[in-house]
């Protein structure tokens, strides 16, 4: 008889607990899930959109460069070294936003 009641109140305490786990599980859906993900969806605009613009200018940058480099006078001095850097800055910050979406 007294294992029967040892088994009794495992049972019992295995389905309390399964409650409260359950119990558990909504207050994280509600207040860490969904809360995360409302705020996720509200900011994640931001970065995407740089994160657009900035694959745009590189390769509008990186196709005007072998023309730029035809060029003489300061097209050649000034400007293409500053296109250079540009697509340099821009091909580092596209590797930026993709290592920064594989973590969200």
């Amino acid at each position: 008889m007294d294992e029967k009641q040892q088994t009794n109140e495992h049972q019992q305490m295995d389905e309390r607990f399964r409650a409260l786990l359950g119990a558990l599980e909504t207050i994280k859906n509600q207040y860490v899930a969904e809360a995360g993900l409302k705020w996720y969806d509200k900011h994640i605009w931001v970065p995407r959109f740089f994160f657009y613009l900035s694959g745009t200018l590189l390769i509008l940058l990186s196709v005007s460069l072998p023309y730029l480099a035809t060029l003489e006078g300061p097209w050649r001095t000034i400007v293409l070294p500053i296109v250079a850097l540009a697509v340099a800055g821009l091909t580092g910050l596209s590797s930026f936003f993709k290592a920064w979406f594989k973590r969200v």
